[in-house]
């Protein structure tokens, strides 16, 4: 599900992703499910970047909190660290 709603997720950095030639899904680090989402319930997805390693001179290992929030819950429905290499031409 994190995969569809990132598509939704309009990020600043951007920009970042010109010239990649490959995006390569890395994992999850920290998966929590912290409150169960209820039938019919909208969801949303905020995402932040928590680290960038650089591997090699066109290789980059991105760390991003992604948060999928319940509409009108105090607790999100899940917490992740998504990892990405990021391989530039």
């Amino acid at each position: 599900m994190l995969t569809h709603l990132s598509g939704s997720v309009k990020a600043p950095y951007m920009e970042a992703y010109s010239g990649i030639m490959m995006g390569v899904n890395y994992g999850f680090e920290k998966v929590r499910f912290v409150a169960p989402v209820k039938v019919n319930s909208k969801i949303r997805m905020l995402r932040e970047i928590a680290a960038v390693e650089l591997k090699n001179p066109n290789t980059l290992h991105l760390i991003q909190k992604c948060t999928v929030e319940i509409e009108g819950e105090g607790k999100p429905a899940c917490v992740a660290e998504w990892i990405t290499r990021l391989i530039y031409g």
